[in-house]
């Protein structure tokens, strides 16, 4: 997969899924389908939002190199850059910081069962979704 930089960067299997993870903390909470997250045209401003807290998350939470951020979301790598630097300099804003900290604590978690299903790739998708569902409380 390229992204539109022209850079032949590959995202890792683990990279693509520690991104959707990202997608979906952010999708939610800035109320935003998931399927609009994942187009690579450019949308509303909310949408961009969404997804510069989605590459924000995965940069800083899920320790994920820019470049490879940029082929997960067919970004050019400037593009993460701004978005992760937008992102922390809103932190300034106690009532954001909060936000952010919210999700940063489930992306955390989120990362933590798609490393115990990458360590047991045989594990019951029903069990996933039931795991997902008790962290989502």
């Amino acid at each position: 997969m390229q992204n539109p930089g022209g850079n032949k960067a590959v995202a890792s299997e683990l990279s693509q899924r520690i991104a959707l993870e990202a997608m979906e903390i952010t999708s939610e909470a800035c109320n935003v389908s998931l399927l609009e997250m994942k187009t690579p045209n450019r949308q509303r401003a909310k949408v961009a939002f969404a997804r510069q807290l989605a590459m924000y998350l995965c940069h800083v939470i899920g320790q994920i190199p820019m470049s490879e951020i940029s082929v997960v979301f067919q970004r050019d790598r400037t593009t993460v850059s701004y978005a992760c630097h937008i992102i922390e300099d809103r932190r300034d804003s106690a009532f954001f910081n909060a936000q952010i900290e919210f999700m940063e604590t489930a992306m955390r978690e989120r990362i933590q069962i798609v490393f115990a299903q990458l360590r047991a790739p045989r594990v019951n998708s029903h069990a996933i979704k039931r795991a997902r569902a008790a962290l989502a409380k």
